[in-house]
Formats: structure tokens, C-alpha cells, sequence
């Protein structure tokens, strides 16, 4: 069996691959976000397993074992053919999706752009009328063009659902963000038993959910991201390399401009009513309230 954690992002999906992984009946690989099945979104240099072969090789461990085999790809649920795609290429794949709130999402999410993709987009002085709204959207949507996708579009949460569940119905299990939060241990236990696996043999450690507080430096941060792409632990010691990884870290997050999207009133209330019908959508055909 396979199993697709299909998104979002900024929903701890890296605290679930770590405490998943240790399950001695599953195999999720190093790679745990291949995003093989995101067709419409090949063209960009972000996804690097484009040939089905290579996919496939990834879960060669998992299948030679007959272990559960897991893909955490989170860009699946924004794309479009994906839903169709996983469906092909195996009709009893089960689906996990992990929903939370809009506004801490998309709070979460600039921040992401801002650290990793020196995106920025300044909301300090707009939302005083109806045009600003627009402008903003407008202005969102061109500069989030990296990812192939509109950053309103990002936030109908119900639409995609919908996507997964035409192929799907009864094999989707959704789960909500806060509870994960709130009660790690329940929530993880819960897709074991989604998964049919025993969950009492099973030690399981709490991971830290990373709320993305941290402002970097995206200069600093993006260069000591290019130093792990290189692979400079060959050519120094581990224990050196590590060192410098934390310390170009601190630097990144000492000389980053602090930036709280939260504390703005008028943009919470434009997500909040730009999201309404969606959470008022999802409450009624799927039971989460966000």
C-alpha cells in the first residue's frame, strides 16, 4: 500500500515524516517530497523527479520489504492533475490532508517566501480602501509566480478537496492543524490507524511543529542553504560543519528584519472575510472547523 500526505505546507508535515519514519511498517524515503505527480508544475527547477523510474526508485527499499510506502509531497494539493494522476497510478492509494486556519496559514506562508525566496511583500500601508484589496491580491499573486500558482487560489482549501475526493471518497482522511497542535500524540495515532497499522508496539516521540517565528536574513539563509547544497561536510569535519551551519543560522536570524503579519488588523480582516465561504464550505460537506 501507499499512502500521499498531500498538504498543506506549513502544517507540520516534517514533525509527522519524523515520527512516521520510525515506524518499523513504514518506508518513507530521504526525499520525503519527490512532487513526481505535480505534471503541470515540471517545467520549474524545483521539481527534480520528472521521469517515473526515478520515482519509482525512490520506494524500491519499501516495496522489496512489502513496508507501507508513504509520499509527503505537499505541492500536490495545489496542483491541478494531481488528484488524477495519483488516481492512475494507483486507485486504492489512501490520502492524507492536513487543513489549518487561513489567516495563520497564509501568515506562515509569506513568511516562508519572505525567508527562503526573498519574496516581499509589504502590507504595513495598504487596506485602507477597496482598491488596495485588490491591489494586493494582484500584487500577491504576481510575486508568488515562483511556486506556478495563485496565492488567492492557495486559500480555497475546499475545491481541491473536492478534487481528491472525486477519486477517492471514503480513503481521504482530513486533519486539522490545531488539533495536531494541541494533541500531537492522538493525531498521529489516528493516521496509523487510517493506515491499518498497531499504534501499541509503537514508541512514539513528540516532534517539534516548527511555527515559523523566525525573520532571516534570506541573503544569509539562502547561502547557508547553498553551502548544505554542495555538501561542504566533505570537505570539513562534521562536528565543524555543523558549527557553521548554526552560527550562519543566528547571523540569518539576528539580521533579519522582524516582520509580524499578524499584527495587522485590516489584513486579518480581509482574509478572514476573503476565506469565510470557504470555511463555512469545508465545515458543511467535511466536518472540520477551522
Amino acid at each position: 500500500m501507499i499512502f500521499f500526505l498531500v498538504g498543506l505546507p506549513k502544517t507540520g508535515t516534517t514533525s509527522i515524516y519524523k515520527s512516521l519514519v520510525k515506524h518499523k511498517k513504514i518506508y518513507i524515503p530521504n526525499i520525503k517530497e519527490p512532487n513526481y505527480f505535480c505534471f503541470d508544475k515540471h517545467f520549474s527547477s524545483y521539481f527534480n523527479y520528472k521521469k517515473k523510474i526515478d520515482y519509482l526508485k525512490l520506494f524500491n527499499r519499501g516495496f522489496s520489504e512489502n513496508l507501507i510506502c508513504g509520499d509527503l509531497s505537499t505541492e500536490y494539493f495545489d496542483s491541478k492533475v494531481a488528484p488524477k494522476e495519483i488516481y492512475n497510478h494507483n486507485k486504492n492509494a489512501k490520502i492524507i490532508i492536513i487543513l489549518r486556519d487561513h489567516f495563520d496559514f497564509i501568515c506562515s506562508y509569506l513568511k516562508e517566501l519572505r525567508k527562503s525566496y526573498n519574496v516581499k511583500i509589504d502590507i504595513t500601508n495598504i487596506f485602507k480602501t477597496k482598491k488596495d484589496e485588490s491591489k494586493f491580491l494582484e500584487e500577491l499573486n504576481y510575486r508568488s509566480q515562483v511556486y506556478n500558482f495563485e496565492i488567492s487560489d492557495k486559500l480555497n482549501y475546499s475545491k481541491k478537496i473536492d478534487k481528491f475526493h472525486h477519486y477517492f471518497k471514503n480513503s481521504i482522511l482530513l486533519i486539522n492543524y490545531k488539533e495536531l497542535s494541541n494533541n500531537y500524540e492522538k493525531e498521529i495515532n489516528k493516521i496509523l490507524n487510517f493506515l491499518d497499522l498497531d499504534s501499541n508496539h509503537y514508541i512514539l516521540k513528540k516532534e517539534y511543529i516548527n511555527q515559523s517565528t523566525e525573520n532571516y536574513n534570506s541573503l544569509i539563509y539562502n547561502f547557508y542553504h547553498y553551502l548544505k547544497k554542495i555538501k561542504i561536510s566533505q570537505f570539513s569535519p562534521v562536528l565543524l560543519n555543523r558549527y557553521i551551519g548554526n552560527l550562519l543560522l543566528l547571523i540569518a536570524s539576528k539580521t533579519g528584519k522582524k516582520y509580524n503579519y499578524k499584527k495587522n488588523i485590516n489584513f486579518k480582516k480581509f482574509i478572514l472575510n476573503f476565506t469565510s465561504q470557504d470555511k463555512k464550505n469545508i465545515k458543511e460537506k467535511y466536518g472540520i472547523d477551522l
